[in-house]
């Protein structure tokens, strides 16, 4: 069976467990949230690392391009949450 496939397995019975056990699956929260806080601890840093050499990696006109555009979506964003609500 190819990773990928169990991969799916495992997604299906995670999800089969949860519908059908509902509470009673409750206990293996410990496990679950322990899982995935030893996957943030792999993932977090590859994720920093990647994005600091792919930035790095740009050159001079790729990287204004890409920070005028980070720094526009940024002002955006602000201004969607700053402004005023209905």
């Amino acid at each position: 069976m190819s990773f990928s496939r169990k991969i799916l397995v495992g997604l299906v019975l995670g999800v089969a467990t949860g519908l059908f056990l509902g509470d009673l699956a409750a206990p293996l929260r410990f496990l679950a949230d322990g899982f995935i806080r030893l996957l943030q601890m792999t993932v977090l840093p590859y994720v920093t690392v990647s994005l600091i050499a792919g930035i790095g990696g740009l050159d001079a006109a790729s990287a204004r391009r890409l920070f005028l555009r980070v720094g526009a979506l940024t002002l955006v964003l602000w201004a969607l949450a700053l402004g005023p609500s209905s």
